[in-house]
């Protein structure tokens, strides 16, 4: 698996994750010609065909002739690169996060979702019937029937066919989801939460409404009650680190951060390998202003899942930010360059590498183009957002910095850099026309 994993990797542009799950595959089995070849490959593209030269040596060495190594050691030496012996032509931009649908599915979903936009409900519903007949035993039909008819208020209805849909498949996010809103609307939020727990109840090990029980009694303004439907799943999953994460997520959005520390440090006494708990830990110390703990934490992570993008670029942000010499800023900056030989597309990574190069090689162009992409996907994340600010200051775009800093103030949510932010729309203005009194 990490050798096909390796091979996927690199068909989408993905280098050096692609090296790092071949080199894990080669370990595992020296026998793998095929993750020799891979492994070839992804060095080559990272640093060379003389970097890549020595991979099919090595495989040579532990398969013999296989004829694949031979062919990539020969199209090296001549300075020529090999397509992957699985090659997978996508045809597709790998940065498109665009939900995908299997079969003709994601087609039917978007032309009812027009329909109802249209208000055009008759249509609608003949598509969803559409959708019975060709998916018939699956959520999907009573699930989209369940959304038509919540759409135009028909509560009862939707709650209907949203249990059906249920009833089919026990554990869809996307159903409990949908049905948390109809309860919500029937009855209140309090009553989706109690409805939402005993979901979870019925099936024990399904602790995902659970946090959505905990949203709905928070907006019933009933800390109490949402806290305890947080803390059922410990009941729930006795022998799990979710319960953890889960509790941690919630103290962290009720701005309760010491709280979040605990928990989560409580957590990794039981599960020291668990990167979610690690990431946790990462994010709430930064937060927190123990940076050197978030790195730690970071490079805790790192050492389990070393092609985990998003830990690798915000230790990079991180080194730049706690520490001024020479050896964190160059090994940041090769952290950032080896994410840009993986083609990433999450947005907290394309934002931390774009804080690395506004911070440890000046490049503010580049900063700025990797920190609007940054803000365009995740415009809630106030950090990218302060960041884009500096780098907009730092190439001359002031009106641009003050719209993004605004944005971050008066979210009314906490961010780590909220007094630099705050600081640097003093030292920009606020960018309001000065009054003048009226000569008379």
């Amino acid at each position: 698996m990490r050798r096909l994993r390796a091979d996927l990797r690199y068909c989408l542009g993905r280098y050096y994750g692609a090296y790092l799950d071949a080199q894990a595959a080669v370990d595992r089995d020296p026998t793998d010609a095929a993750g020799w070849v891979v492994l070839s490959q992804a060095a080559a593209r990272l640093n060379g065909a003389t970097a890549g030269v020595e991979a099919p040596r090595r495989g040579i060495a532990a398969v013999g002739p296989d004829p694949a190594l031979l062919k990539q050691l020969e199209q090296l030496r001549a300075g020529k690169s090999s397509e992957s012996t699985a090659r997978v032509q996508t045809g597709r931009n790998p940065a498109d996060r665009t939900e995908e649908w299997p079969g003709n599915l994601g087609a039917l979903a978007r032309d009812i979702v027009l329909k109802m936009q249209r208000k055009d409900w008759e249509a609608a519903r003949t598509l969803v019937h559409s959708a019975r007949q060709t998916y018939p035993d699956t959520m999907v039909g009573p699930w989209l029937d369940g959304i038509v008819e919540f759409s135009q208020d028909h509560l009862e209805l939707a709650e209907k066919h949203l249990l059906e849909a249920l009833a089919v498949a026990p554990r869809s996010h996307r159903v409990i989801t949908s049905l948390a809103g109809v309860w919500s609307a029937q009855r209140g939020p309090a009553y989706a939460g109690d409805q939402l727990v005993r979901t979870a109840e019925r099936d024990p090990g399904f602790a995902y409404p659970l946090p959505i029980a905990a949203l709905a009694f928070l907006e019933a303004r009933q800390p109490a009650r949402a806290e305890a439907a947080i803390r059922r799943a410990f009941d729930l999953l006795p022998g799990s680190a979710v319960p953890y994460r889960k509790l941690a997520e919630f103290y962290l959005e009720l701005d309760r951060g010491s709280e979040a520390l605990a928990i989560c440090e409580e957590g990794l006494g039981r599960f020291p390998q668990d990167v979610g708990l690690q990431l946790q830990h990462a994010r709430v110390s930064a937060l927190l202003g123990d940076r050197e703990a978030a790195i730690r934490s970071y490079e805790k992570v790192l050492s389990i899942r070393p092609d985990l993008y998003l830990a690798a670029g915000q230790l990079a942000k991180l080194l730049v930010a706690a520490r001024k010499d020479g050896v964190s800023q160059r090994r940041a900056l090769q952290i950032v360059r080896q994410l840009e030989s993986n083609a990433p597309s999450d947005p907290l990574v394309l934002g931390a590498m774009g804080w690395v190069y506004l911070k440890a090689a000046h490049k503010a162009k580049r900063a700025r183009e990797l920190l609007e992409a940054a803000a365009k996907d995740a415009p809630e994340e106030l950090g990218v957002r302060f960041h884009l600010a500096v780098a907009y200051t730092r190439t001359g775009k002031t009106e641009l910095a003050r719209r993004e800093l605004r944005a971050a103030l008066e979210s009314g949510r906490p961010f780590e850099e909220e007094p630099d932010a705050r600081r640097l729309l003093r030292e920009i203005g606020d960018g309001e026309p000065q009054k003048h009194p009226v000569a008379r």
